[in-house]
């Protein structure tokens, strides 16, 4: 709802990468925003603007604090060496948690494909645009251009092995 918007998260992105830069040791490192926090984001704000106490105008002050109390177990955890305890898991927990993002990607892009066939909330439905037709063939035009992204994913898999397709790629295996 324009609460927090690409600007504030480019520049919390590049603040946190320039700290990540002097303080790691690292200066060339990439620092973006991935579907898994923009999802932790859209529950936060969910759960905040349904909340009394907290509501709509104090999401960003609470979210700050959610992210700092974040980085301050990530650096205890960093500290005593946290990782050091996943050679005791069995890959087992590292799939559930990939499966996990899989299945949080596939439900937005469900839904996104579901909107593509309704006409934008606020948006004055008589205006020819918005037309049955003119939605319909949206959203056909949505899941054909999705097909083909899927098509294309699934054919170019085997290009990470091949000496044409790929020749990086065939040297770091």
């Amino acid at each position: 709802d324009g609460t927090l918007t690409t600007v504030e998260t480019l520049a919390s992105t590049a603040i946190c990468g320039i700290i990540h830069s002097v303080l790691g040791g690292q200066p060339l490192l990439i620092v973006g925003v991935a579907e898994p926090t923009i999802i932790m984001y859209t529950y936060l704000y969910n759960f905040a603007k349904n909340q009394p106490n907290l509501g709509e105008r104090l999401f960003l002050a609470w979210a700050g604090w959610v992210c700092i109390w974040t980085a301050v177990m990530l650096f205890l955890m960093a500290m005593f060496n946290a990782a050091a305890a996943l050679n005791r898991f069995t890959r087992f927990a590292g799939e559930l948690f990939g499966m996990l993002i899989t299945i949080l990607f596939m439900q937005e892009a469900i839904k996104g494909m579901l909107s593509e066939f309704s006409v934008p909330e606020g948006k004055d439905q008589s205006l020819p645009i918005y037309q049955f037709q003119w939605v319909y063939i949206n959203g056909l035009l949505g899941i054909i251009f999705s097909m083909g992204l899927l098509y294309t994913a699934l054919k170019s898999r085997s290009a990470r092995s091949s000496l044409y397709g790929a020749g990086l790629s065939y040297f770091s295996m």
